[in-house]
């Protein structure tokens, strides 16, 4: 089933900065925007904001664009002022261009469809990546070996708390979450270690498939690289998401200096 979240950002009585889910409707039939228009209006009207009604903030799909025109014609507002683009998107857009190259909607259509972990190892250290980490999610057994690892590993001073791993879950990446990419990235630099010994230990134990994965020194270095050009995306991510307090992420003068590209 799909859903249609709708989100309010104002400020209250006492000037605190608030946010709350309004509602999460099923949205019926397509997705156009004339469909899913009348389902953010009823929420609108539910809790009386008729005349309350500021900026749009949504994706940057065309649907989005029609379904602003729609709310704009019954609310009587300037849907062109009253749409803001989400720069997340284009953010997403750009860091997945420089990792997987041009034509994405064609490397989706064949992720998505792809049964063969073959596809995704052609796509370099990345797909080896991917490749690990869901046959790990796979099975209870491994997702419990890696979180031994990450406690009792030789090569960490079990008796020094701090610097003992935190036992963290691995995560899966998302094709349409750039980020999540580089927290798997991140997840197999910091945890060579453990990640490694399972490997290897999966290789004696007649798991050949899993050598095929296996990083190289030329993937070490290419992720290496990945990790460089992408930090500041992830930074320029998370400043424009926050909710500015003070000197913390969010803030106008942080948000400005990002979007024209600092």
């Amino acid at each position: 089933r799909a859903f249609c979240a709708i989100t309010a950002h104002f400020c209250d009585s006492k000037g605190e900065f608030r946010t709350l889910l309004l509602g999460l409707p099923h949205q019926a039939g397509r997705h156009t925007g004339v469909n899913i228009a009348p389902t953010i209006s009823a929420i609108v009207q539910t809790f009386g904001l008729e005349q309350k009604l500021g900026w749009f903030v949504c994706e940057n799909a065309s649907n989005d664009d029609t379904c602003i025109e729609a709310l704009g014609s019954e609310f009587e507002f300037d849907h062109l002022e009253r749409r803001i683009r989400f720069i997340g998107y284009v953010i997403n857009l750009f860091a997945r261009f420089l990792l997987f190259g041009k034509d994405l909607e064609a490397l989706d259509e064949k992720l998505t469809q792809a049964d063969d972990i073959g596809l995704w190892r052609k796509r370099g250290p990345l797909g080896k990546i991917h490749n690990t980490f869901t046959w790990i999610r796979a099975s209870p057994r491994r997702r419990e070996q890696v979180r031994n690892y990450q406690i009792h590993h030789p090569l960490i001073d079990e008796g020094t708390v701090e610097e003992k791993p935190s036992t963290l879950e691995l995560i899966a990446d998302n094709n349409t979450r750039w980020n999540s990419f580089f927290i798997c990235f991140e997840e197999r630099f910091y945890r060579e270690i453990q990640l490694e010994t399972l490997s290897k230990k999966s290789i004696a134990d007649g798991m050949p498939s899993v050598l095929d994965d296996t990083l190289r020194s030329e993937d070490w270095q290419m992720l290496k690289n990945y990790l460089e050009f992408s930090q500041p995306l992830e930074e320029a991510t998370k400043i424009l998401r926050g909710h500015g307090k003070g000197g913390t992420y969010g803030v106008i003068w942080q948000e400005i200096p990002v979007m024209g590209g600092y």
